[in-house]
């Protein structure tokens, strides 16, 4: 369990933001647990910036290996934002969201409204896309979308997958028309990002990718030689 330092090193007390010490106990099973904690950390995607409002940069620094990895976010529009690290590579996402009005059966624990956010990896080298996983504010686990999907959740104790419940089930509802508006407005600039298209989506997920399909097949998804883009 986490605890306040009381005292804390010099080097920490003049400086801005949350610390947070890992010490590395001398136990037989220190090394294992230094090793689990360091690809815990290790696993970290710069993406893990994106929906944590109040938090713009984030500093792993292991004083066992000597590492240190820096990520950094900066928004250039309302919905587009570029993910830095201290190796000098930049990820540009497109990030966007819609408020919902929470039905009845849920106001009194969720509240009056909720939020649901999608974003889009901008930047393609060629090569296949990876699975991005599914946001709880927090990285969950995959379930074979190409883009991210963040909302409030509802999850286990272990964090390691989302839940289906009918709250889940409501905001997964709200996904769909969301993903569909997005790409529409993306492709002509991002034509790579047809590949978001969701194929083998794991359940609870994957009658959100069915929906989505069914919404795309009027649409003007596909480049003609003459450059419009026209309905499959």
């Amino acid at each position: 369990m986490p605890y306040w330092i009381p005292s804390p090193d010099p080097e920490f007390t003049n400086q801005l933001g949350t610390w947070f010490h890992l010490p590395k106990r001398d136990s037989p099973s220190s090394s294992s647990s230094v090793i689990a904690a360091g690809a815990m950390l290790d696993s970290l995607e710069p993406s893990t910036l994106l929906f944590l409002n109040q938090l713009m940069s984030l500093t792993i620094t292991n004083r066992v290996l000597h590492t240190q990895v820096v990520y950094r976010k900066t928004w250039t529009s309302s919905d587009r934002v570029d993910l830095h690290t201290n190796m000098g590579d930049v990820q540009p996402w497109h990030v966007h969201g819609v408020s919902v009005d929470v039905p009845a059966l849920f106001a009194s624990i969720k509240g009056a409204s909720t939020r649901v956010q999608m974003a889009f990896p901008l930047s393609f080298d060629g090569s296949s896309l990876p699975n991005q996983p599914v946001f709880a504010y927090l990285p969950v686990q995959s379930y074979g979308f190409k883009c991210i999907l963040q909302a409030n959740f509802d999850l286990p104790s272990s964090r390691e997958a989302i839940l289906d419940n009918e709250w889940n089930q409501f905001l997964l509802r709200q996904f769909p028309r969301l993903f569909v508006d997005q790409l529409v407005r993306l492709l002509p600039e991002f034509p790579h990002l047809i590949r978001m298209i969701p194929v083998d989506i794991a359940p609870p997920f994957h009658l959100m990718g069915h929906a989505v399909v069914r919404l795309l097949q009027d649409l003007p998804l596909i480049q003609a030689a003459s450059g419009a883009y026209v309905a499959p």
